[in-house]
């Protein structure tokens, strides 16, 4: 035999094969129908009705039934003298007359309570929802801050058991599995772009929520020697002037000196303060500049306590020798 007529003999088997699992499909589609108006389905364990019948009491009843068992059933044997090797059906109790079309898909619910501590809500807003399992979690029992969860829930959340990397999908090498600070999301060092040659000591941040407090940079800096600092909250710019107290100490920027704000110095720390940060009018502003008011405190110094004040006193002494 050549190769030829091995391969023309294998199209015919297979040709036969396909007919028969067709013809096979088939027959048991019609056994279906003639059963009633469920049937149950392996793959989701799970009892189905066809279109168009009204399923109520629908229980679960073996693949493999005897014909002793199919008997105590209430399904009506259509084919005793074939022995049922396909799926065994259980019918509605509820009368023909009274049957009404409806929907046949059961849609199962996560549970109503968290997973962590087991307790219920009201409200499922409460909850922290994952995307994976659905199992719910309030945000203090998963450890998220409660001002994160708005961000969160716009990414879509996952539970610690379902923690996967955002890019290539997989959670395995857990130790190369970093999480955002911001949006709790898992991506691996490797698949960061740009990737990361070990996990940062301290807080991280990801290419969607990163960016500096004080200047919203998006980027670190534009030398390749650039990177972000203070935990991911600060650009490489930034940082520097604020390592030299160049900063308010109200909304924590930092400033440059040709920057066009208002500010004033504080006589008890020596910081600058944007006039607008204090609540400073233009024409109070104004009396300060022109010498006209001496004296000034910001807010922080204000609320000190006399033993506080004098060891802050103390400090700037001697910053100045």
């Amino acid at each position: 035999k050549t190769v030829r007529d091995m391969a023309t003999k294998f199209e015919k088997q297979l040709e036969k094969s396909m007919k028969s699992t067709l013809e096979w499909n088939s027959y048991i589609l019609k056994e279906r129908k003639k059963r009633g108006p469920t049937y149950y389905d392996p793959n989701g364990n799970i009892t189905v009705g066809f279109e168009g019948y009204h399923l109520t009491n629908i229980g679960h009843i073996p693949i493999e039934s005897t014909k002793e068992e199919m008997n105590n059933t209430n399904t009506p044997n259509t084919n005793k003298g074939h022995k049922r090797s396909s799926l065994a059906i259980t019918s509605s109790t509820t009368p023909a007359s009274k049957k009404r079309r409806t929907s046949t898909k059961t849609v199962v619910e996560a549970p109503p309570g968290c997973r962590s501590c087991g307790v219920e809500e009201a409200n499922p807003s409460a909850f922290l929802i994952c995307i994976e399992c659905k199992s719910c979690y309030h945000p203090a029992c998963a450890q998220i801050k409660q001002e994160l969860v708005d961000n969160i829930k716009s990414y879509g959340w996952r539970c610690m058991h379902c923690k996967k990397c955002e890019v290539c999908k997989d959670s395995a090498n857990e130790s190369k599995l970093l999480f955002c600070d911001a949006c709790d999301r898992g991506y691996h060092t490797y698949c960061h772009n740009p990737p990361l040659k070990r996990p940062p000591a301290g807080g991280w941040k990801c290419n969607d929520c990163v960016f500096c407090k004080s200047c919203n940079a998006k980027t670190p800096g534009n030398g390749p020697s650039c990177k972000w600092r203070a935990d991911y909250t600060m650009c490489d710019a930034c940082y520097s002037l604020y390592s030299e107290d160049k900063f308010c100490p109200i909304c924590d920027k930092v400033y440059r000196y040709f920057d066009k704000a208002p500010m004033i110095e504080c006589d008890s720390c020596s910081k600058w303060v944007h006039a607008q940060c204090d609540g400073i009018s233009e024409e109070l502003y104004n009396k300060y500049s022109s010498g006209e008011i001496t004296t000034y405190t910001c807010p922080k110094c204000r609320n000190l306590t006399p033993a506080a004040r004098e060891e802050q006193l103390k400090k700037k002494n001697k910053k100045k020798k």
